[in-house]
């Protein structure tokens, strides 16, 4: 399987993340909802920092898409759920464990699932797709190139600007970035590592084509790609 097609799938998953994750919102939100859960996969695939989530409950107005709100990395999986103060929780919730499906209590955190049920043979404590969460800060972008242009690739046409000065990770970064119609912002710094992100703004863009139109409006407006290399894609 193609590195760039693995790229396409890792941002086609993460995007859909985000699109039901943003619903979910809008849904507990309409309902009065004032604080939500943050439920990670039971899994001996699950990153750390969806660990360290998994069970926390935060209020609605705290949101922060990336923090304490999924998804929080590429191909993140995690979830979030309504809490209600005193409910009661006495159902089950399903985790997985070499393939096989499992039933534990709805109230068993992750920190509890991996103690009881993980073994030193899944590794998880070294596992190198968890590697995802060292990525450098959200990009703070500073000044644009005064004349764009007009480009089509993977059968969109964009606006295409190369800022001036790009702030990442406290250093500045000369980017290249595709915009769409619809105002999605595509971001690839110029000094990209080719051999750790090979994703491509063609393959960038058709998959972008593969989301459904309704689904859109949740989108983030700004995806940048960095030198991030995830041995799960």
């Amino acid at each position: 399987m193609s590195s760039g097609y693995k790229n396409a799938v890792r941002l086609i998953r993460t995007e859909m993340n985000f699109v039901n994750n943003s619903a979910a919102y809008d849904s507990m939100d309409e309902c009065g909802i004032t604080y939500y859960e943050f439920i990670a996969v039971l899994d001996n695939r699950t990153s750390k920092v969806c660990q360290s989530r998994d069970g926390e409950v935060y209020p609605m107005s705290e949101k922060s898409v990336g923090f304490n709100y999924p998804p929080l990395h590429p191909r993140c999986r995690s979830t979030v759920a309504p809490y209600i103060e005193g409910s009661g929780r006495l159902g089950s919730r399903i985790a997985r464990i070499n393939g096989k499906r499992l039933h534990v209590p709805e109230t068993m955190k992750y920190k509890e699932f991996k103690q009881k049920y993980l073994t030193k043979s899944f590794k998880n404590d070294t596992l190198t797709l968890n590697k995802v969460e060292s990525a450098p800060p959200a990009t703070i972008y500073k000044s644009w190139q005064l004349k764009p242009t007009r480009e089509v690739h993977g059968g969109v046409e964009c606006t295409v600007r190369t800022s001036k000065e790009v702030l990442q990770g406290g250093l500045k970064v000369d980017s290249t970035v595709y915009e769409t119609a619809d105002g999605v912002k595509f971001i690839f710094p110029n000094d990209l590592d080719k051999s750790k992100q090979t994703m491509t703004i063609d393959l960038a863009l058709e998959a972008w084509q593969a989301v459904p139109d309704h689904l859109r409006k949740y989108s983030q407006k700004k995806i940048v790609f960095r030198d991030i290399y995830n041995p799960a894609d």
